[in-house]
């Protein structure tokens, strides 16, 4: 059994802001399946790997397929920008309102849980789903459950 590779982030309701880039990323990948959302910034010639920001146990999503630079905030009850919808959804389970923003738009996503990894998968290659084992996980930048 392989275990994720030491430092990576743990966050709790504390820590409001999880995640912090001025990177292009576009949705790569979604398994409705399994709920799993991939939203990817790639390796270019300035950086060698690749960023996958994975939401788990996605219910709900309102956000552009692709953006420049990425900052993920946790929602709570005390925000005014929470609507009713965003409530509703979050109340379906043991979720999470997640706002995501960038430079030119403000986003909201519902989900369980997020991890943040690097990785050198090719453009085809995902890092969602359960048959590729750990692949494309190795290395774990951030874990917000």
């Amino acid at each position: 059994m392989s275990s994720c590779p030491k430092p990576f982030l743990k966050f709790n309701l504390k820590n409001r802001n999880i995640f912090n880039t001025k990177r292009y990323f576009t949705i790569s990948d979604y398994f409705p399946s399994h709920k799993q959302l991939l939203i990817r910034s790639s390796k270019t010639n300035e950086n060698s790997k690749n960023i996958d920001v994975v939401f788990f146990g996605v219910n709900y999503l309102q956000i552009p397929t692709s953006f420049k630079g990425m900052s993920i905030d946790v929602l709570d009850k005390d925000d005014l920008i929470i609507t009713k919808e965003l409530e509703t959804f979050r109340n379906l389970g043991n979720n999470y309102i997640f706002k995501i923003s960038s430079e030119k738009s403000i986003s909201f996503l519902v989900a369980s849980f997020v991890r943040v990894f690097e990785n050198s998968l090719e453009f085809n290659e995902t890092s969602l789903g359960i048959s590729n084992g750990t692949k494309g996980r190795e290395v774990e930048l951030i874990r917000f459950i």
